[in-house]
């Protein structure tokens, strides 16, 4: 294969012949980074790691990559390996399994979201009901087994004997 370059000098064109490369080149691709040859262990640089990952990717596992590059973004990038080496059916199965963690991870932080402000909102009602009790005169018996209708009703009938006592 043949190129033709086109150089100017001193305001003349002039033609060159000359072999083109048969593989492409890549700026980086002489980066001494990329020939890292400690193929033993750990890859701990970051710039070293991603550099070894971009050049040696296509030749290595999941697995591998996984063990040689101890870094969550790596883990995602090996994911992300498996998922486009798949079929078409394997990576739409891939997606709803994603999709279902996703959606579990929500369910359960919403739960979580929930019971705290359950908690938040039964707190604020003991502590409703145990001024009003005072207020009223009684004694403090124990509420702490009591759910938050139980609260909410208990709160309502003391409010109503402190209306009718006129206080």
């Amino acid at each position: 294969m043949t190129l033709r370059r086109v150089t100017v000098k001193a305001g003349r064109f002039r033609k060159a012949n000359f072999d083109a490369v048969q593989r492409a080149h890549h700026p980086l691709s002489d980066h001494p980074r990329l020939f890292n040859e400690c193929d033993n262990g750990v890859v701990t640089d970051p710039v070293e790691a991603w550099c070894y990952f971009l050049r040696r990717a296509d030749e290595m596992t999941a697995a591998e990559i996984r063990q040689r590059f101890s870094s969550r973004a790596f883990n995602e990038a090996a994911e992300v390996l498996e998922m486009i080496q798949r079929t078409p059916g394997q990576r739409s199965q891939y997606e709803l399994r994603l999709k279902a963690q996703r959606d579990e991870r929500a369910r359960m932080q919403y739960a979580v979201d929930q019971a705290r402000q359950e908690g938040e909102a039964g707190a604020e009602a003991r502590g409703r009901i145990e001024l009003l009790r005072e207020l009223l005169g009684f004694d403090q018996t124990s509420i702490a087994d009591l759910s938050t209708a139980q609260l909410a009703a208990l709160e309502g009938d003391l409010k109503r004997q402190l209306r009718e006592r006129g206080v």
